[in-house]
C-alpha cells in the first residue's frame, strides 16, 4: 500500500495518544521511503515536475510558519529534496510565496504545491 501526503494528513490530525503518534511515524517512514533526501533539487529547475509534500510549522501567535521540508519529483523519476528560497514565510503566506514563484519563475499550481502543503500549529 502506497501512504499519500492525503493520507499524512488525516493521520496528523488524529493523533491523540502514543498508539495513533507510532501510527503517523510509520506512515510517515513508509510514505518517505523511496526518497532520496541526501540529493535535492532546486524548485525552480525544469527536471522538477512535482512537488509532493511540503511540511509548513507555526507555533499559535507566531507571525511566521517555518519550512520543515519539501520534497519532489524529477522528470526521470527521481523521488528528492527540493530546495526552497526561503526558510521561513510570514502569515498569511500566499503573498509571500507568489513574489518567490514569481521572480523564479515557478508555477505553483503546476507542480501541485496547493494540493503538497501540510500546515501544522502547535
Amino acid at each position: 500500500m502506497s501512504i499519500t501526503n492525503e493520507d499524512l494528513n488525516y493521520l496528523g490530525s488524529c493523533v491523540t495518544d502514543a498508539e495513533s503518534a507510532k501510527e503517523l511515524g510509520q506512515a510517515h517512514k513508509e510514505f518517505f521511503k523511496d526518497y532520496n533526501l541526501q540529493n535535492s533539487v532546486e524548485w525552480n529547475d525544469p527536471k522538477l515536475i512535482s512537488i509532493d509534500r511540503v511540511r509548513l510549522l507555526t507555533d499559535k501567535g507566531a507571525p511566521l510558519w517555518d519550512v520543515s521540508y519539501c520534497v519532489g519529483t524529477t522528470t526521470d523519476g527521481k523521488k528528492l529534496s527540493v530546495l526552497l528560497p526561503f526558510g521561513q514565510l510570514w502569515k498569511p503566506c500566499n503573498k509571500e510565496l507568489f513574489k518567490y514563484a514569481n521572480k523564479d519563475g515557478v508555477n505553483l499550481k503546476k507542480l501541485g504545491w496547493f494540493k503538497a502543503v501540510s500546515y501544522f500549529s502547535g
